[in-house]
C-alpha cells in the first residue's frame, strides 16, 4: 500500500501556480477569482476585503517573503502560503476592465 503524507495534496485541489497570487508579479492590477484557503481563512480574507471578483493591485512580491496588496486604500501584506491560495482570475484585460484605476 502506498504511503502519503498527512500534507500530500489531493489532485485539483491545489491553483496551478500561475493563478495564484504567490505568482503574480509586481504593479499588476488582478482580479481574485476564488478562496482556497479553508473556512475559517476565507471568511477572515474576506472580513478584510479580499473576495472573489475584488480587483487587487500586487505592491510587493519577490523572493521568498510574503506579498503585498493594495486594495481599497490599504495595504494588506500575506504570507505567501496563503497568497498560494488566493486564485486570480485568467482574465488578460483586468486592468483595461478597471479603466486603468488602481484599487
Amino acid at each position: 500500500m502506498p504511503q502519503t503524507s498527512p500534507s500530500a495534496v489531493v489532485p485539483g485541489d491545489e491553483p496551478s501556480r500561475d493563478r495564484s497570487l504567490s505568482a503574480v508579479p509586481q504593479e499588476r492590477l488582478v482580479r481574485i477569482d476564488s478562496l482556497h484557503a479553508g473556512p475559517v481563512m476565507n471568511r477572515r480574507l474576506a472580513e478584510l476585503g479580499l473576495r472573489s471578483g475584488v480587483l487587487v493591485e500586487v505592491l510587493l512580491n519577490h523572493g521568498r517573503d510574503g506579498v503585498i496588496v493594495g486594495l481599497g486604500g490599504e495595504r494588506l501584506a500575506l504570507p505567501r502560503s496563503l497568497a498560494a491560495r488566493i486564485w486570480i482570475a485568467e482574465d488578460s484585460s483586468t486592468a483595461e476592465a478597471a479603466g486603468g484605476v488602481r484599487p
